[in-house]
């Protein structure tokens, strides 16, 4: 602990020494930092790089490059003293991150999260290449267009965003004519057609990629559009929304309703089978359900909410039956066979269902939080 020359308090959190050019660095609770020149103790550098806890330091074997860990910000920053510049920034999302998507080829990975950042990382390096930053609030979902070179994000700042990934630039910004909530996107896979679901107006906005022009205004659901999905076999939109139906819309025939699928439960995610012909349903109460979009009538279901609960410490005042009531699947994706189907959301568990015989073949624990300052 130390006072500064302004009678701060603050933590020492982190250090390290260059035994060869005789350099300590020192790291601080309040993300400043301290190079000194030993044995003098000589003052050489004193800035801030955050206002987050430094967790770690290291220096290279010259002694010239310093790198920063700072785990607050899921940051690592890499920094020349002498010269007095970055060498190299790496940061993840500053909060929740909302969306995960990849690339067609599997080459990139496109993030958004609540710091309103879309972010695109190298999947073999695990590296982010470039952040976009134009959003200025929560980004709520991202895609890729079938091409892979453009990554299109929704807001809450009322925003749908298209970026270039060979320039590195936002070149197409979509909006709404009365500012809206964007909670959901998709694109079809001509890449030509993008459509956002709102939380507020409970509309389904559509535009066109190429000019950026809004086409058309979709309405009939009411409550919030919570998740969006093309047929890859057909000019069909679905659309799944709290007021427990799930709509499908012609694109071909004036952007039509063709079906209306009623649930039993509040709507939270729809994915179509990658041969087109089934759709599955993720509702509030934990159900998956699955349906014919030619009939519209439903094919099978599976109860997953036994499967999101857990044991029952002596301890513990909640029953696991009743902790298990709060617990639902968010996000669903089928397996490049069609065969089995990936689900994950307000639970630690990932499972696996095989569709046919609607049973659970496999469950992945996700967090297991053991730690006194929440998750790490």
């Amino acid at each position: 602990y130390y006072f500064n020359k302004e009678g701060d308090f603050n933590k020492l959190t982190a250090a390290a020494f260059h035994k060869r050019t005789h350099i300590l660095v020192t790291g601080f609770a309040s993300g400043a930092f301290h190079l000194h020149e030993l044995p003098g103790f000589d003052l050489i550098h004193s800035l801030s790089i955050s206002d987050q806890r430094i967790s770690a330091i290291s220096l290279n074997p010259t002694g010239e490059w310093i790198s920063f860990g700072c785990s607050g910000l899921g940051q690592l920053l890499v920094w020349e003293w002498q010269s007095e510049s970055y060498v190299f920034k790496q940061q993840g999302h500053f909060n929740n991150m909302n969306s995960l998507t990849y690339s067609p080829d599997g080459q990139y990975l496109a993030t958004g999260g609540d710091d309103g950042k879309v972010k695109v990382w190298n999947t073999n390096s695990g590296l982010c290449f470039v952040t976009f930053t134009e959003h200025s609030s929560s980004v709520t979902e991202v895609a890729f267009t079938s091409s892979g070179f453009v990554v299109v994000s929704a807001s809450l700042d009322g925003t749908v965003r298209a970026f270039d990934l060979h320039r590195y630039r936002n070149f197409r910004t979509m909006t709404s004519p009365r500012p809206a909530q964007f909670s959901s996107l998709a694109v079809d896979g001509s890449g030509e057609l993008v459509c956002a679901g709102s939380q507020d107006s409970f509309e389904i906005f559509l535009w066109s990629m190429q000019t950026g022009r809004l086409l058309e205004v979709l309405s009939g659901h009411e409550g919030p559009v919570s998740n969006l999905c093309f047929s890859p076999v057909q000019s069909v939109l679905a659309s799944v929304s709290w007021d427990k139906t799930v709509r499908l819309w012609d694109m071909l025939d004036s952007w039509q309703t063709k079906e209306t699928l009623q649930l039993t439960s509040d709507g939270l995610a729809v994915t179509y089978h990658p041969n087109g012909m089934e759709l599955a349903v993720a509702s509030l109460d934990g159900e998956i359900t699955f349906w014919n979009p030619q009939t519209g009538r439903q094919t099978g279901s599976i109860t997953g909410r036994h499967d999101l609960q857990m044991g029952r410490k002596e301890s513990e005042k909640i029953t696991a039956k009743q902790s298990a009531k709060g617990k639902s699947f968010t996000t669903l994706c089928y397996s490049a066979d069609g065969e089995s189907i990936l689900t994950g959301g307000k639970s630690k568990f990932v499972c696996i269902y095989n569709i046919k015989e609607h049973v659970l073949m496999k469950k992945f624990e996700i967090s297991c939080n053991l730690s006194l300052d929440a998750m790490e």
